[in-house]
């Protein structure tokens, strides 16, 4: 948030604008810190950021919820994303929780009302949201609002979510795949972005996409769910996960640089090769502080979108 009230991040690593999604994350993480420290200072950072959602992301097409955000000219954006509306549910809620303004319960029903909309119930999966927020966008399927609505929802009637994204984007990155940048003899197992990413011809600064590579910060974040649904032999099933990751962590990233500093301490990288998102950006080999995040909140079995779920 700049001190005139806008959120507009400009134009670093091709993120032309502001996104609902990611202002809710970091007031999650503001809200997490309040609560752990009693720090005022933490609280109103996520109510400035709760205000901007409130008075600039309301979408006013007929499926509600909250839209994507404003564009680098800070101009509204239609898309409407499930995934956005979901941590808008968990940041709302924890706000709620703490400072008690029934104008954050409204929100919460807002944008929990968006998401159940996007409920297919035969398929035991949530669409995707809405280019225009009246018309449900039903393709591509991504795997973020199948873990996070188990993580921040806790409800049992879409709990299908988890399992779907455990199969329908299960993926195995071997050598031999198309465009692996795997080293011979390592093979790694889990999940990918989205149903697009499966079937993806892309190509990104001129290298050309593996529709095999595992996508390992979405690997962890399903670990994550799995750990905290506790359904029969959900831990195990994330355990599973978890050691594809520890391998990537020990196969893939080692001698990389951030700023020609050399990265001293092993962090997963976000895709065992190159993955094309489906979404118009990709994910590289390379070590990525959110797959580290998520496998780390895997192995201690906590929960990001719960308030004191990180205890």
């Amino acid at each position: 948030m700049l001190p005139d009230g806008t959120a507009n991040i400009g134009w670093q690593f091709g993120f032309l604008g502001t996104a609902v999604g990611d202002m809710a994350w970091p007031g999650i993480a503001l809200v997490q810190l309040h609560d752990a420290t009693g720090d005022t200072a933490y609280l109103r950072g996520a109510q400035r950021i709760a205000r901007w959602i409130t008075t600039r992301a309301v979408n006013p097409g007929t499926l509600g919820g909250f839209r994507f955000g404003v564009d680098g000219a800070d101009r509204p954006v239609p898309n409407v994303s499930t995934e956005h509306n979901i941590d808008a549910v968990s940041f709302f809620t924890m706000l709620h929780q703490v400072d008690g303004d029934p104008a954050w319960l409204e929100a919460v029903a807002r944008a929990r009302s968006l998401v159940e909309r996007m409920w297919e119930p035969e398929g035991g999966f949530f669409y995707t949201g809405s280019n225009d927020g009246s018309t449900v966008n039903q393709e591509p399927l991504p795997l973020d609002p199948q873990t996070w609505s188990w993580l921040a929802l806790q409800d049992d009637r879409y709990a299908a979510s988890v399992d779907w994204a455990a199969g329908a984007l299960a993926t195995t990155d071997t050598p031999s795949s198309p465009n692996s940048q795997l080293p011979p003899g390592v093979s790694i197992s889990g999940v990918t972005f989205s149903s697009a990413s499966l079937i993806s011809t892309g190509t990104y600064n001129g290298m050309q996409v593996d529709p095999e590579g595992v996508w390992l910060e979405g690997t962890a974040q399903l670990a994550t769910a799995l750990a905290d649904r506790h359904a029969s032999r959900d831990r195990a099933r994330a355990n599973r996960l978890l050691d594809q990751v520890r391998l990537a962590q020990a196969e893939l990233g080692g001698g990389q640089h951030v700023g020609g500093t050399p990265l001293g301490v092993g962090g997963v990288v976000a895709a065992s090769s190159l993955i094309d998102s489906g979404f118009g950006f990709g994910y590289f080999q390379v070590q990525h502080v959110g797959a580290t995040a998520w496998y780390v909140m895997a192995e201690l079995g906590v929960n990001p979108m719960l308030l004191g779920g990180l205890r």
